[in-house]
Parts: structure tokens; sequence; C-alpha cells
């Protein structure tokens, strides 16, 4: 506690504007006799600006690991804005994009901290801190992983996943945080190569793989590759000057980093992946209280509008996005051949059985393990039988099928918005 509270004093000490002093201005709000006045689910713009009129205006600062403009940024951006418009204006938001006050990976001390409102931070990246958080990165492998519905598989199951699970949203509230969407991942973990196909447990062995989160990593040694640490900002000399000859990661990261100038193969296969890499979405939590119940609940159902942006946006844009970089750049698709694709399914199962006993103390590791197996399974059957929705290409056509069809994630965005984000809405 003596460390948070030294490097909070510092930042204020260089004269930025933070959480303390929003804070203040939102306790003057706060006072008001409106200040625990609840607004209802489906109520207006109107209904929500009037309940608010006697709150004194706020800024939150929010960070973004990505730029303006982005698909990356595009969930957020999209939440601001509507949280902005829906408050009458006031509720702003300061964006600083690109990790510009902290490091993506310290976003959870900053969040704690007060050092930032609200943004884009990585409970992985702690597991000490976040043990379910964790464990449930490790799971992050059981959609089935074809280009449409395993993508929308993988994101609504565990953005549910992470809203409901307890064990969860304790060990964030526990350190500072109100969750919001604790568990956000946008897609799988496919193997980027420099210089030639690796697909097979030959081709794997010895190969020198940066793992881009740590569940990937006893993944990788399962086929044979040695893991290597390298930081993100790393990754684009380390494959050009051979110091990894491949890089697991997600299409997010893809064109960013400009990888693919320096790859050759990407092995993207349709039936088995590596654990994808969950980001989170949540607000410092003084900040929260500090704030009247409709501004609360405001942000809460504002959610919508960040899920809608998170499918279409996050997920499927980037994907198209770094298909059509692959295109650009002549990077070859492939599968994992039988041997390797076989020696991850086994890895995959060993992890599963051996999952429950590594759930935190006070967890019931085989409730965690079933309900995580349950929520994928039931939103696949959302997808497919609800919704009639159906793969129509193979991830090597996908790309061209995104250009040629129009997505709507509208339908799904609303289920996620019914079942999951609805009932959890704040009430007092």
């Amino acid at each position: 506690m003596t460390g948070r509270l030294s490097s909070r004093s510092m930042f204020l000490a260089g004269g930025v504007t933070v959480a303390g002093m929003v804070l203040a201005s939102c306790a003057a709000g706060s006072s008001s006799a409106a200040s625990q006045e609840s607004v209802s689910a489906n109520a207006s713009q109107t209904e929500y600006q009037a309940a608010l009129a006697g709150l004194d205006p706020v800024t939150l600062t929010m960070q973004l690991p990505a730029g303006p403009g982005t698909v990356t940024s595009a969930p957020a951006e999209a939440y601001a804005a509507a949280v902005e418009k829906w408050s009458g204006g006031k509720i702003g938001f300061d964006i600083l994009y690109s990790g510009s006050r902290v490091p993506t990976n310290e976003m959870n001390e900053a969040l704690a901290d007060g050092l930032v409102d609200i943004g884009m931070h990585m409970p992985v990246s702690a597991p000490e801190a976040f043990p379910a958080s964790t464990l449930a990165g490790d799971l992050m492998f059981l959609q089935e992983p074809t280009p449409l519905l395993g993508s929308m598989q993988l994101v609504s199951s565990w953005m549910e996943f992470g809203v409901e699970q307890k064990e969860i949203t304790r060990e964030v509230l526990d350190h500072g945080i109100q969750p919001l969407l604790p568990l956000l991942p946008t897609s799988g973990v496919s193997l980027l190569c420099a210089k030639e196909p690796v697909t097979s447990l030959s081709e794997t062995k010895g190969k020198q793989i940066r793992a881009s989160a740590p569940s990937n990593g006893p993944a990788l040694e399962a086929l044979g590759a040695t893991v290597v640490s390298l930081p993100i900002a790393e990754v684009y000399q380390g494959m050009q000057r051979g110091v990894v000859d491949c890089a697991s990661t997600t299409p997010s990261a893809i064109n960013p980093m400009g990888l693919f100038e320096v790859t050759s193969d990407w092995t993207l296969d349709p039936e088995v992946q590596l654990p994808a890499s969950p980001m989170a979405f949540g607000i410092s939590k003084p900040t929260w209280d500090g704030l009247p119940l409709a501004a609360r609940q405001l942000l809460w159902d504002r959610l919508d509008v960040f899920v809608e942006k998170q499918l279409s946006d996050a997920t499927f844009a980037q994907i198209g996005e770094a298909l059509a970089g692959a295109a650009k750049h002549g990077v070859r698709i492939h599968k994992w051949a039988p041997d390797a694709r076989e020696a991850l399914k086994a890895h995959q199962d060993q992890v599963l059985d051996e999952a429950s006993d590594l759930a935190p103390d006070g967890v019931d590791g085989q409730a965690f393990v079933a309900a995580a197996k349950e929520t994928s399974a039931r939103w696949r059957s959302i997808l497919t039988q609800d919704l009639g929705l159906k793969d129509e290409a193979t991830w090597d056509e996908f790309g061209q099928w995104l250009t040629d069809n129009a997505l709507d994630a509208g339908p799904l965005a609303d289920k996620l918005v019914t079942e999951v984000i609805a009932p959890n809405r704040p009430v007092s």
C-alpha cells in the first residue's frame, strides 16, 4: 500500500489531473438530492439527462493500448461518445492513446492507484494478483476455431464467463478496480513465422518462438519449440534479425506492429489454436464509488455500444485487416499438420484435466472448469440454433468473405446485452 501511495503522490506532483481530482467534482455532484436516484434499464436519453442534471461535470481519463481511430480503439471510443451524449455532457472523457500514461501491462496498478480512471487492462499479466482470471485465460481454447462461428463463440462465451464468475469479479474488485467487462479476448492465437512454414512437429522442434501470453508457452513446448521471452516492442526486430523464428500472436497485433513485413508464413488452423490472450475493461473503484447511482447505471447500460463494437471492429475488422495484410505481403496461410494438431489437442486435454487442481484458494476448480466448458458450448448453440449462423469460408477465404458480406454483429450483441449485461446492472 505504501508503494501505491508513493507512486500516486509523485504523479500528482507532476501536475497531471488524475482520478483524485476528478473525484472532488464527483463528490460535489453526488451530494445533490438526486445522487442515489435510480434510472430504469430502458430509460431514454432524455430521462438519463434529467437524472444527471444536478451532477457537476466530470471528466474521466481513459487509457487505450492503440491509437485513435483504429479498430482496436473503436469499442471504447464509441462507448465514451455514447456515455457523453446520454449524460448530456455531464460525463466526459480524456482519452489517452497508445499507452501514453503507463504501459499497458501496468494498467492494473494504474487503475487501482487512480492514475487512470477507466480503460483496458490485463489481469493475466499479474497471475499472482488475478489467479482466477489467469486460469480462465489458460482455458481460452475451448471454441471451435473456425473464422466466423469460432471467433464469435470465443468472444461471447468468455465475455459472459468473466461477468458471471464471482471469483473473477471479486479478485478484480479486491484489487481496486470495478470490473465492467473483465474478460475480453478478440480472437484465437496463431503462429507467424519469419522464413519458412512451421506446421509439423519436425518443423517446430527447436524453433525459437516468442509466446504472446504465458498460457501459450506450455503449448509451444508441447510442440518441441523453445519459448523465448521478448518484449512486444522488440518482436518486429527479433523476427527480422533471426532472434526468434516465429511468434504466437492475435490478428489484432499483426498490422499495428507491421509483422507481415518480416514474415512469410502464417499457421492459422480451423481445428485447434493456442489459448487467447484476454484484455479487460474496468474503472477505478474509487472513481466508480464517487459517482451517483444514475451515472454508474449509465456507464453500465452503454456497455451495449462497447459490446457491438467489440464484435464488429475489435474482432472481425481486425481479422479482416490481418487477412488483407497477409494477401498484400504474399504471406502464405497454413493449417497445422496432423501430428502437430494432435500434440496440441493432447496438451489441451491435459490442461483441462489439471486445471481444477490449479484453481486459487477458495475456488471450486471442478465447478470453474465445468462452467467454462458449459458456457462455451452454450454460446456455440446460441450462434448456430438461435441466431442461425454458420461458417461459409475457410480461414484463407475469410478475408474476401468479409469484403463481400455485410457482417451484422447486432443480433449477437443484443443477445449478450440481454443475457449478460442487463442482469448484472448496478441497482444501489
